[in-house]
């Protein structure tokens, strides 16, 4: 009637390896860097410049 609960231990070990590599690697913690902070500036983009750039008249700029 009582089934033991299923064992992750697999699973996790083998997230819990994935991550001890991925920190161990220089040019992937690097990579992961600059994805986030590009999403980053993405998510900030209106705030970084709020001009609009089609609203610009180059007739008066010229």
């Amino acid at each position: 009637m009582n089934k033991p609960a299923p064992k992750k231990g697999k699973e996790d070990n083998l997230r819990h390896l994935f991550w001890k590599r991925f920190r161990k690697n220089r040019l992937a913690m690097i990579g992961a860097f600059i994805v986030v902070l590009l999403f980053a500036v993405a998510l900030l983009a209106p705030h970084i410049s709020p001009y609009d750039p089609g609203a610009i008249n180059i007739k008066i700029v010229l």
